[in-house]
């Protein structure tokens, strides 16, 4: 492989090395559960050529990734990125379902940062290179990679003009465009973003198989369906809920309608996946009902795809409104890919009747196609929040205002 040669950026190497010295690995070790802030405050107490902020700021750090990123936690002598990195960086759980979408022998990562990505990636393919241009993110990953036996090249480089300058070919090119201005405001369109993977789609993939991109959930679908014109398939991320990122797979048999694969990862292994289209959406119909045996909410992904009428269809469930995508089944739907309720009691937004249904006058109360916010929902109903029901104050088909108490199967 043709390499670019760089120089090392001297301070990012003396930081790291600074970061590894005993005495101060140890005070990291010592004071990971203390408050950063309070630990800020006593910082006069350490010798003056103590690198207390950076010390402090890998302290932050660890206490974001003893959730987000288990494995780098335990694993000593691993140094991690400035906040916003870490704040930005994929979660474990995510990179590793990653991994599970592309594979090959050769893939490189254009647009490197934390280098999560890179390392659950590199798993899938024999050789994989990581790109970054930011000096101290290079040389992070570098060190981090070398701790964690990952034989992943790192290079300090521009990534769009190393690999297009790069007489090689990849079986996939990986990237995560920037999503901030040069003012740090956020941005919503793919051209927006840096790189603009849709001035370059065409020039990647005459250099790889296939363009794997990701973008934030906020981005519409459809429109960038339309601005890359070349995606062959779309999966939807979630984690526990939260939708967390969009990918696109681009490559050279792309499709007019690209099927959306919704997956909601779950912390304990198991994952809930539906597929759909945009084409299966606008066929399927929705029948309505007022409340039945089941309550099914499906998960954010599902909505983020754009599945409203398609994932009701798709489970023989009816809607209680077109725009509350709350739905109710007789029977129990199995693998529903969402939360599912067993109802236990309906009525008006009526403090006497709720109190029928609830006599502890206790329920977590949530909002779907309804006028008032929670609090002032458990304030008109004198509820407290809390127990073991669910209250959800939404709208049915007729219009009218309903409060569904059920509880969660």
């Amino acid at each position: 492989m043709n390499r670019r040669l760089f120089l090392h950026n001297e301070n990012a190497l003396m930081a790291i090395a600074e970061l590894l010295k005993t005495e101060v690995q140890q005070y990291i070790e010592d004071h990971e559960n203390h408050d950063p802030f309070s630990l800020s405050l006593k910082a006069k107490q350490l010798p003056k050529d103590f690198p207390v902020k950076e010390a402090i700021a890998q302290i932050q750090a660890r206490q974001k990734a003893r959730k987000k990123l288990p494995e780098w936690h335990a694993q000593k002598g691993i140094l991690f990125p400035p906040a916003l990195s870490m704040e930005q960086c994929s979660s474990e759980l995510t990179a590793k379902y990653k991994s599970t979408l592309v594979k090959g022998k050769k893939l490189i990562d254009i647009t490197g940062g934390t280098g999560i990505d890179t390392f659950y990636l590199s798993r899938s393919f024999e050789q994989t290179a990581y790109v970054e241009q930011q000096a101290h993110l290079c040389e992070l990953a570098r060190h981090n990679f070398s701790i964690l036996e990952a034989p992943i090249e790192c290079i300090e480089a521009d990534g769009v003009e190393f690999v297009l300058d790069s007489g090689e070919n990849y079986d996939c090119i990986y990237l995560d465009p920037a999503r901030r201005s040069e003012s740090l405001q956020r941005v919503h369109f793919l051209e927006d973003c840096t790189p603009n993977i849709v001035a370059i789609k065409n020039e990647l993939l005459q250099k790889a198989k296939k363009v794997l991109v990701k973008t934030a959930p906020m981005m519409d679908i459809r429109q960038a369906v339309h601005d890359l014109g070349c995606v062959e398939h779309i999966w939807v991320v979630s984690l526990e809920n939260e939708c967390k990122e969009v990918l696109y797979l681009l490559g050279k048999n792309p499709k007019e309608d690209p099927e959306i694969t919704a997956v909601n990862l779950r912390k304990n292994g198991n994952a809930q996946l539906f597929v759909t289209s945009k084409d299966k959406e606008q066929i399927a119909t929705s029948e309505f009902s007022k409340p039945l045996n089941y309550l099914c909410e499906p998960n954010a992904s599902v909505l983020k795809a754009g599945a409203y009428k398609h994932v009701g269809e798709a489970f023989g469930l009816k809607k209680l409104h077109t725009n509350s995508h709350l739905y109710t089944s007789e029977k129990l739907p199995e693998g529903f890919p969402g939360k599912v309720f067993r109802i236990l009691g309906t009525c008006p937004y009526d403090r006497k009747k709720i109190s029928k249904i609830l006599p502890e006058k206790k329920a977590s109360v949530a909002v779907r196609n309804f006028p008032d916010a929670p609090d002032k929902i458990r304030k008109k109903l004198k509820l407290k929040d809390g127990g073991n029901c669910q209250l959800f104050a939404t709208t049915d088909f007729e219009g009218l205002r309903v409060l569904v108490v059920a509880k969660r199967i």
